[in-house]
């Protein structure tokens, strides 16, 4: 039994079990004496706020209440929390995957590094809840200084492909987004097909069944399905560099591309293929200003399960390398460009396939081999789609189903083409988002800058003159 008594002077604190969780005589002395020993400055988890003492001393040194999240182990103690005035985010047992990975990016992004701090008597008292939590947050930690990488190399290529993206659909080229089905979804079998070295195993498996299935392939495995006389339904970009042009050599005019309005907008401009945007009706409405997902793959296994009845296939998700085959698939512009030889007196012949080898990351997950980053993605990508089913040939997905053959679709015959309308019924919405994302720029203590030019703050860089600058680009590539 948990109990809120009073110490002998005055003050709350805890008894569990009849064994003092807070000093009996002074708590608030206890409290201040293990925070001396705590970096200040820091962003911090809570594993217990020890009846509010926690919260009250971190905020008197100066934290601000943003900067704390606090885990209650205990019932009794997070019923006292809600009924009592408290400081931070208060959470139960554990907090969500994707609450605290955000709160740890926002924190790392204004130059705080997340802490977890717990008092050792909390820890011996909950062993279980507190390993439980220690475990998520590194490993909530990890993904986010992941995240965070890519957000500062990207974050400004976002946003112009974004607004170079939203000005063709004002300009009259044609452009649709998704009408999401609401009810009667197709019942016919979607595959996800990504570009891992798996996937000429399994182009035997999907010409066969190619009038059972719905193929919507990333863009790097276009080239592969199409030299095995396969072609994909759609083509999906998300993916915000230049060098994925290198990819479209030989696709096609005719097959539907759908993109995100962050993908490389210079690619999408200079190809003749259809366009659809799959994200343009939310990212007009409430932009986020960077890619939703860390994978074209993932973001193309959440399409499918927001247009089919049935639940994704994929094929070629391998995230790991193969000794004979590289990163990619045969007929992969990869593949091909790295087919040079690297001779000389004092190394043999090598093939840049295989020259992940030389990487310092790489690490053996049942078998195969793959790295932290690949094992990550896998973690999330397992999380985001149990239940579906994958082809096997690399990294195992343990709450998704491993299958050895396509399963039938409910519906065999006419190609299902996926419902689309012209952006320009968005017209009024786009333009007024044009706008107020240049306003963005205007102001340099919004929100959004802080993500926009997250390198040039995290180095203390004045970031005035370079918002000035991007403004001044930016009006000239959508022709304001």
């Amino acid at each position: 039994m948990t109990e809120i008594v009073s110490a002998k002077n005055g003050e709350r604190t805890i008894k569990k079990d009849g064994m003092f969780l807070l000093s009996r005589y002074d708590p608030g002395k206890e409290i201040e004496r293990f925070l001396g020993g705590i970096r200040p400055g820091a962003a911090y988890v809570l594993f217990g706020n020890a009846a509010g003492h926690l919260t009250s001393a971190l905020v008197s040194h100066g934290s601000p209440p943003n900067d704390i999240l606090v885990c209650e182990p205990d019932e009794t103690l997070y019923n006292f929390e809600q009924s009592n005035s408290r400081l931070g985010e208060l959470f139960h047992g554990t907090v969500p995957h994707e609450k605290l990975k955000s709160w740890m990016e926002r924190s790392l992004a204004a130059g705080k590094r997340p802490e977890l701090v717990a008092l050792p008597s909390f820890v011996k008292a909950y062993p279980h809840s507190f390993a439980h939590l220690e475990r998520s947050f590194l490993e909530c930690l990890a993904v986010s200084v992941e995240n965070l990488k890519v957000e500062a190399y990207f974050s400004k290529l976002w946003l112009i492909n974004y607004l170079r993206n939203l000005s063709s659909c004002l300009s009259g080229e044609g452009r649709r987004y998704i009408a999401y089905p609401e009810n009667g979804k197709p019942g016919i079998v979607p595959v996800i097909v990504a570009s891992g070295p798996s996937l000429d195993n399994w182009l035997p498996e999907l010409k066969q069944r190619r009038k059972n299935v719905f193929i919507i392939s990333v863009l790097s495995a276009g080239r592969t399905l199409l030299s095995a006389g396969i072609e994909p339904d759609i083509l999906l970009i998300s993916d915000a560099g230049a060098a994925n042009r290198i990819h479209f050599d030989g696709i096609p005019p005719h097959i539907p591309v759908f993109a995100s309005v962050y993908a490389n907008s210079a690619l999408l401009s200079a190809i003749s293929n259809p366009v659809t945007y799959y994200d343009l009706e939310a990212e007009t409405d409430a932009p986020t200003f960077r890619t939703q997902s860390p994978s074209v793959t993932i973001d193309a296994g959440n399409l499918a399960l927001r247009l089919f009845a049935r639940k994704p296939v994929f094929c070629g998700f391998d995230l790991c390398y193969s000794k004979h085959k590289g990163s990619h698939s045969r007929h992969n512009a990869l593949s091909e460009l790295r087919r040079v030889k690297d001779t000389g007196r004092m190394r043999s012949y090598e093939s840049f396939a295989t020259s992940y080898y030389r990487r310092k990351d790489l690490l053996i997950e049942a078998g195969v081999e793959t790295n932290r980053h690949l094992m990550m993605l896998s973690s999330y990508a397992d999380e985001v789609f149990n239940g579906c089913g994958f082809l096997p040939g690399g990294v195992e997905f343990p709450a998704m189903i491993k299958i050895d053959a396509l399963p039938e679709s409910d519906t065999i015959g006419e190609r299902y083409s996926v419902p689309s309308v012209f952006a320009s019924l968005l017209r009024d919405k786009i333009s007024a988002r044009l706008g107020k994302t240049l306003d963005i720029l205007k102001d340099s203590v919004a929100p959004e800058m802080n993500r926009m030019f997250l390198r040039e703050k995290l180095a203390g860089i004045d970031i005035h003159a370079i918002s000035d600058y991007y403004l001044l680009k930016i009006k000239s590539l959508i022709g304001e």
